[in-house]
């Protein structure tokens, strides 16, 4: 459930035409502005790229700029920098926090947005956060959930990886039953797209055998994998496992069916 900005321009594409150690970084959002105002089909990109830019430089005034740049996108009507506006106003990044304000955007986004599935997955993924969280709403998990699910349908893998945790019975408030096999529907979205913590979870129902079609030796290696990586989870459930097994191998030689 985490929420990251939206960067449509490589970083590297920065570097190669302005440094933004040097200058004053006011200069440099105005002379963006203007070019994106001249032609913002070619020039948005780059833009929303110096606004984030420069809301991760460690000077204040280059983050007042650039926080200041992306508002003046977001009025222009862009939806990316209506996102990150909203992102930056859930978490009180570089500007107060203001999960009202973050969620009218968020809503304007998810209104109008029509060609971008990345955009409106991620917008749909943290409006779900704010019902999950009550950024600004009411928590209301039932409708978070369903949020998580549209979003995951777009692609959002940590949309999934969220819809993955209900089912998995670890969100404890939830009252819904619970569900394995969906479980391992939306880990698999998440776990495909890299989620190292769906591909746990994932790896953890086929150990367990706890879905159909489950594939235990599958499951392991895998654990073991992201173990070896630092996987905290999966180091934990190795031994649990080990343990199992050793059981059920005692229970087949003394004759007694295996559990």
């Amino acid at each position: 459930m985490r929420q990251n900005p939206l960067r449509k321009t490589p970083a590297k594409c920065l570097s190669e035409t302005i440094d933004l150690t040097k200058g004053d970084p006011r200069e440099h959002a105005r002379h963006a502005l203007a070019l994106w105002r001249e032609n913002p089909d070619v020039h948005e990109d780059y833009a929303l790229a110096l606004a984030l830019a420069l809301k991760d430089q460690p000077s204040q005034p280059a983050r007042a700029a650039g926080q200041d740049l992306l508002a003046q996108l977001a009025q222009g009507c862009s939806n990316v920098a209506l996102y990150n506006l909203a992102i930056s106003k859930l978490t009180g990044d570089n500007t107060p926090a203001d999960p009202d304000g973050a969620n009218t955007l968020l809503e304007r986004v998810i209104a109008t947005e029509q060609e971008d599935r990345t955009l409106l997955s991620l917008a749909i993924n943290a409006m779900a956060d704010t019902f999950f969280f009550g950024w600004g709403k009411p928590i209301e998990l039932a409708r978070a959930l369903k949020l998580y699910q549209r979003a995951a349908a777009l692609g959002c893998d940590e949309a999934a990886y969220n819809a993955g945790l209900f089912y998995h019975g670890k969100i404890q408030a939830w009252p819904g039953a619970l569900d394995y096999n969906k479980a391992a529907h939306y880990y698999a979205i998440a776990a495909a797209a890299g989620h190292n913590f769906a591909i746990t979870n994932l790896a953890l129902l086929h150990a367990g055998e706890m879905i159909d079609g489950a594939d235990p030796e599958y499951g392991e290696r895998v654990l073991r994998m992201q173990a070896a990586e630092g996987d905290q989870e999966a180091a934990k459930a190795l031994p649990i496992l080990a343990a199992a097994r050793a059981a059920n191998d005692r229970q087949v030689a003394e004759g007694k069916p295996a559990a």
